[in-house]
């Protein structure tokens, strides 16, 4: 926590400094310095939240979340950056999703930041394709959540589906791609997956994207 306010207040006034310069080298320069300390910011965040998780002090806080929000706010995040790569990006969920579910909207978030932020990353044309999905189960207060997040990228090799998911570990299908990031947002991805009781796996055809799939059984159906 000592290292990532310094890195908030370089990155806050690296905004306030944008409206002073005009000068277009200058202006590349503080495009960099704000790119460098954003990546170092998400390396701070990710190392916190693994120390968390394997300290065993992650703590859930469910609330009443609307899925149909969770769409609303992948577009958000991501529509510029796809858009600036020619990517198509759909987020569509269910029509008939309870329209309130008990879950810790927070972490849920981060899951499919994590997962949507690689495919945009590893995705140079086609699409990404997000679905959110339900099925009942024997008590009709819960269903299981399930999330699929598909992509046309470079894909992952088949003796990779299963190890990308531990940390500092990545595929290595794209290797100046893979150095942009820090081989932690899968391993945090599952680690939080588990955490809310789920599962998460990976697939991916040869040469034909990846697809991860997130399951969240015994999800209650808010009142």
């Amino acid at each position: 926590h000592e290292i990532r306010t310094p890195m908030n207040s370089i990155l806050g006034f690296s905004e306030l400094l944008e409206g002073e310069l005009h000068e277009p080298r200058q202006r590349q320069y503080l495009k960099s310095i704000r790119s460098s300390a954003g990546s170092l910011l998400q390396l701070i965040n990710d190392i916190l939240d693994m120390s968390k998780i394997e300290a065993g002090v992650m703590e859930l806080k469910p609330e009443s979340t609307n899925p149909r929000e969770l769409c609303e706010f992948i577009h958000a995040v991501f529509r510029e950056s796809a858009t600036r790569k020619k990517i198509k990006l759909e987020c569509v969920c269910a029509e008939d999703m309870p329209r309130a579910l008990l879950l810790d909207r927070i972490r849920l978030r981060q899951i499919m930041v994590n997962l949507v932020g690689n495919a945009v990353k590893f995705t140079d044309d086609g699409s990404i394709n997000v679905r959110l999905n339900w099925e009942k189960e024997n008590s009709s207060s819960h269903v299981t959540l399930t999330i699929a997040v598909e992509d046309t990228g470079v894909g992952i090799p088949r003796d990779k589906l299963e190890s990308i998911f531990n940390p500092f570990v990545q595929a290595g299908a794209h290797r100046e791609k893979e150095q942009q990031g820090t081989g932690l947002g899968l391993s945090i991805v599952r680690r939080l997956t588990q955490a809310m009781g789920g599962t998460v796996v990976a697939e991916s055809p040869a040469g034909q994207g990846a697809t991860f799939r997130v399951r969240l059984p015994n999800i209650p159906i808010s009142a």
